[in-house]
């Protein structure tokens, strides 16, 4: 009979991430990687890629602290969460709730009613940061590794911006229109505004 494996707790499994990744990023440093340039010339990306979704998902990839106002919205109308496996609400209690869909492939398929994770300072710019000083990784990532989950209609209004550990949510103040962010662990809105977290790179 196969080992059924225990659970590891979120505490456990926010540890082994963020060790895997200083371990990745004490090897591309002894290897004189600092900059995604040269870590994608040995097709390396994904091996960065893979912590910083995890330490997202650790609560379940839809499950986690922040939420879109969007994604909220729904919560509260149709009185349950998301699957936080899927980032979908039952075919079934969107049809009794909402009626029929309005195009092919149900609920689920619509930008309105189906979710994403985001990393709210994009992988690429924390990667840059992480590479360029694998000393302050832990700072880096305690400012800027935020993941809000927020509907795909949603995402689409999020543009791109620089890494600042003092301006997380500037991405979602910057989106048009703006989006507002709930912060489930105190049942609040969470404030988007900048912060006094000393910037990445900064002395």
């Amino acid at each position: 009979m196969a080992e059924r494996s225990k659970p590891a707790s979120l505490e456990d499994l926010q540890r082994f991430h963020r060790d895997v990744l200083d371990l990745l990023l004490s090897f591309c440093a002894s290897r004189g990687i600092k900059t995604r340039v040269q870590l994608n010339a040995f097709k390396g990306r994904a091996l960065l890629d893979v912590p910083l979704w995890k330490l997202l998902e650790t609560e379940g990839k839809y499950g986690g602290r922040y939420v879109s106002e969007g994604v909220h919205a729904l919560e509260d109308k149709l009185g349950q969460p998301a699957s936080v496996s899927y980032g979908t609400w039952p075919e079934s209690l969107l049809v009794k709730r909402i009626g029929p869909p309005p195009t092919p492939g149900g609920w689920a398929k619509h930008p309105d009613y189906c979710c994403a994770l985001d990393h709210v300072s994009e992988r690429s710019k924390l990667i840059d940061a992480l590479l360029l000083e694998p000393q302050r990784a832990r700072e880096i990532l305690d400012a800027c590794l935020l993941g809000c989950v927020v509907l795909r209609s949603e995402h689409a209004r999020i543009v791109g911006g620089a890494l600042n550990p003092r301006d997380p949510w500037g991405r979602y103040r910057n989106a048009t229109p703006r989006i507002r962010v709930w912060d489930r662990r105190v049942a609040a809105w969470a404030s988007l505004e900048p912060t006094l977290h000393q910037e990445a790179g900064s002395r």
